[in-house]
């Protein structure tokens, strides 16, 4: 039997464990607020644009705006996922995972982790999370791509300076979503698992998440507790 200076270092570790996850949790929460934000108000800054206002003079043609404009957007949300995904999601990971290994190791800890990971079916929150920024990014992209057409469609002479600026707009729109798109693969809590060492990337496996639930409710079980419907 563990001592009880062992019961309460694993109880802090759990401790320290949870108040992680929260504080990843709470960030990225923070952060996709942020990328909520920033996409609305570029969509009220293209609207103002395409008002044409006869007053208002602008520095290049509106179609050339338009596509830096959703140039910049993208690549700010880029930069918003790298921080929501690349930073604070596999810190997330990584205590889930420390989180797994205790409740394989300790029977009487509740396999919550376990139950989580088998419910979600092989498919982790990060699958979900990569279309709250692809799916903006993408129409973005589509309004520079329609910009540029329509600029280069009415310009006598595309290769001026905005037009340069034009192309320029065009690749960062459709880079970052690409990039994007691509990286979002590793993220996944069961892809991030599998390039771990053998004793970690197995914890994730359906086998692994059903034993441990199994021997939480025989230990629950043996230890008194009224068993459970079906048990």
């Amino acid at each position: 039997m563990a001592s009880m200076a062992d019961t309460n270092c694993l109880d802090n570790s759990l401790n320290r464990l949870g108040e992680n996850e929260r504080h990843f949790q709470t960030t990225q929460a923070g952060i996709r607020g942020i990328a909520s934000t920033w996409t609305l108000t570029v969509c009220a800054g293209v609207a103002l644009l395409f008002k044409r206002e006869p007053q208002v003079a602008w520095l290049l043609p509106p179609y050339a705006l338009v596509t830096l404009i959703a140039s910049m957007t993208n690549i700010g949300l880029g930069l918003l996922w790298i921080l929501d995904q690349l930073v604070y999601q596999r810190l997330f990971n990584t205590n889930y995972i420390a989180g797994l290994r205790l409740e394989t190791q300790f029977s009487f800890i509740p396999p919550v982790r376990a139950i989580q990971a088998l419910s979600t079916g092989g498919t982790s929150i990060a699958v979900w999370v990569k279309y709250f920024y692809v799916i903006p990014m993408l129409a973005f992209a589509t309004i520079a791509v329609f910009g540029a057409a329509s600029y280069f469609g009415v310009s006598l002479d595309p290769w001026r300076f905005s037009g340069w600026a034009v192309a320029v707009g065009l690749s960062g729109s459709l880079l970052p979503m690409i990039w994007v798109i691509h990286r979002a693969r590793g993220v996944d809590l069961f892809r991030f698992a599998g390039g771990l060492p053998k004793r970690y990337s197995t914890l994730v496996e359906k086998q692994v998440c059903i034993e441990t639930i199994e021997r939480h409710l025989i230990e629950t079980n043996a230890g008194g507790a009224e068993p459970l419907i079906g048990q």
